[in-house]
């Protein structure tokens, strides 16, 4: 046996999945011979599967061959005989070994969940992808939104389809979420939901105006057939609202959409990257030699969020001091600065996220304007984890009594030991953990904003006239803190050294801000929430917000320097920040390159002070044109 095929094996034995970089290399370097190995390990297990010996490790298995199916050519006609083979050996062995099996329903439903898994393969090595395989795929509940996006990456038509009665897939998965809102199936319901939002969200999709017509048709008809019914008036009462809800989804990818493109075109905005871009995006990523890997245990904060772009690290030295490492994702270690790639992201400001809500498998989403494509920010630069990830790491060494004693800025690699949320961080804090890596990293991180909440107590990270909610979890504290400590020790560097820096400025004028601080109070105590809420984004409005500039304060955050860095994958600041790391730390600059330097942030500041601008009142249409489809 070969050293891969070892390797390989191993991994599926161990159920320790290989990284994506690793196996990369060895399908660029084996391709389809690959297939060979993992076809013949999945065989040989189920040939000795009696009921007893755990088959959950063949998870990683066909996990394996999905990944070689999505990014390898190999002979389809053998691949599909191959798989179909598995489907009716897993089915024989379902009817002919039952009565050897000691627990038989645990049995068959491990098999059953091998089935499954067998058919999400069939999608890729079909010669005769149709319809109806799609359908029967997406209405059987066995997928997921994320493999199902993935499936109409590879075959991006697909979303288009029709069945042999000339059916759009969209209006038969709208049928199937109109049966189960019928039979108040809230699972199903949601399901078909999230099934839809992700057809619809896909690029090629569209749908002819009189299938529009059709599918609103039998919306309407459905709401007068439950207004009129008889029955349970809880019951009517939740299917209208699930039918409305549906309604909503059908509207916001047809009349609505049009409605975004009319408001963005009227305020300088680009609601779609150029196809042209996708000429330069890396195929896979290359770890390069001689960066450093960070070695310490590290946690992101995020894992609701699509993309995750700081990850922190934290261990406490023999000195009794604490390291802090806040790890950003580096974008600029994939693409050049001046590359046509990152050039777009910062002409789009920063990911624009609209006032509509949708749910993907649980999870609640904006329907968002990205600055860069997902398959970078949601993929390739993503901090995910168990994946090595190109990173600016800040490290600071801190002690209870001095505060930031140490610090350092390398580029390095960044593999995230896990993803976690702001709840499970408030949970492991106030419950604990039997992980013992996980346990100690984040009381080291909540001892860490201990010790620099004094330091930052005037900090307020609403005051640079983010309006969106702030949690009051230790979890979210955490966050905040170490976002503020990066950007004022990163813009304090280049401000004594007097090299050009990006700063986020904010001038307030103290009595105004009283002012209107007083106003909301009022306001609160006099009028009901829902009567004073459309107030307040007004008179929110009137308070200064932040500004890029070459110079000047953070009044806001009470900082003399800042910069706005730790979310590049969100926001062109932080890309044009880590551009002027690379200049004038990562290695000795000329005068030349600070002159060139200086320019660049010149020109750019007022871009995305311009965009800022145009976002806010495009962001303040999509309300207005949502307010008045109500």
């Amino acid at each position: 046996m070969k050293k891969y095929e070892k390797d390989i094996v191993r991994s599926i034995e161990m159920s320790n999945s290989i990284g994506v970089q690793e196996f990369s290399a060895y399908i660029d370097s084996f391709g389809s011979d690959i297939l060979e190995t993992i076809y013949g390990y999945i065989n040989e297990r189920l040939d000795r599967y009696v009921g007893e010996d755990d088959i959950d490790n063949l998870d990683i298995a066909f996990e394996y061959l999905e990944r070689v199916l999505l990014n390898t050519e190999y002979d389809r006609k053998l691949s599909n005989y191959r798989i179909r083979k598995l489907n009716q050996k897993i089915y024989r062995i379902g009817v002919e070994r039952k009565k050897k099996f000691a627990n038989v329903d645990e049995a068959l439903a491990r098999l059953e969940e091998l089935e499954k898994k067998v058919l999400r393969l069939e999608i890729f090595t079909s010669d005769d992808i149709n319809e109806y395989k799609l359908l029967k795929y997406i209405v059987s509940e066995n997928t997921d939104t994320i493999y199902l996006s993935k499936v109409f990456a590879k075959m991006p038509e697909l979303v288009n389809t029709r069945d042999k009665k000339g059916v759009t897939l969209y209006q038969r998965v709208l049928e199937k979420n109109i049966e189960s809102i019928n039979r108040l199936d809230e699972e199903k319901t949601l399901y078909y939901m999230n099934i839809l939002a992700t057809i619809s969200s896909q690029r090629k999709f569209h749908l002819k105006d009189k299938d529009k017509k059709s599918i609103l048709q039998e919306i309407y008809n459905a709401l007068d057939t439950i207004n009129v019914s008889k029955g349970d008036r809880r019951q009517r009462k939740q299917k209208i609202k699930w039918m409305t809800n549906l309604k909503s989804l059908v509207l916001s990818n047809d009349e609505l959409d049009k409605d975004i493109e009319n408001i963005a075109s009227r305020y300088q905005i680009d609601v779609e990257l150029p196809e042209k871009l996708e000429m330069y995006y890396p195929k896979e990523e290359v770890i390069v030699d001689g960066l450093p890997v960070t070695q310490d245990y590290t946690i992101s904060i995020d894992k609701k969020s699509t993309i995750m772009d700081q990850a922190l690290s934290c261990r406490k030295l023999e000195n009794g001091n604490y390291l802090l490492g806040v790890h950003i994702a580096n974008p600029l270690a994939y693409f050049e600065y001046d590359s046509p790639v990152i050039q777009e992201a910062i002409s789009r400001g920063s990911n624009i996220y609209l006032p509509i809500r949708y749910e993907i498998n649980g999870k609640p989403h904006s329907k968002s304007i990205p600055m860069f494509d997902y398959r970078i920010s949601a993929d390739l630069a993503s901090l995910k984890q168990n994946e090595p990830r190109y990173t600016r790491s800040h490290y600071f060494e801190i002690s209870r009594e001095e505060g930031v004693v140490r610090e350092f800025h390398p580029r390095t690699i960044t593999k995230v030991d896990l993803n976690t949320s702001f709840d499970e961080v408030d949970y492991i804090l106030k419950s604990g953990t039997k992980d013992d890596k996980l346990n100690e990293t984040i009381n080291n991180l909540r001892d860490v904003t201990d010790i620099l909440t004094p330091i930052y107590y005037n900090a307020d990270i609403k005051s640079d006239g983010n309006q969106e909610e702030q949690s009051d979890t230790f979890a979210r504290k955490i966050v905040d803190l170490t976002e503020v400590l990066v950007g004022h020790h990163v813009a304090t560097m280049f401000a004594e050294k007097n090299y050009p820096c990006l700063y986020r400025t904010l001038t307030e004028d103290e009595t105004t801000k009283k002012q209107i601080g007083v106003m909301i109070e009022d306001l609160k105590k006099t009028y009901q929430t829902s009567q004073v809420d459309s107030l307040l984004g007004t008179i929110k409005s009137l308070s200064p917000r932040g500004i890029y500039d070459l110079e000047g304060s953070h009044d806001g955050l009470h900082l003399d320097h800042y910069a706005k860095c730790c979310t590049p994958l969100r926001e062109a600041s932080g890309l044009i920040v880590e551009h002027g790391f690379e200049v004038c730390f990562d290695r000795e600059p000329t005068d030349d390159e600070l002159y060139e330097l200086e320019q660049e942030i010149k020109r750019q500041k007022d871009v995305l002070n311009q965009k800022e601008t145009r976002k806010g009142l495009f962001i303040d249409g999509v309300k207005r044109s949502l307010v008045k489809r109500k």
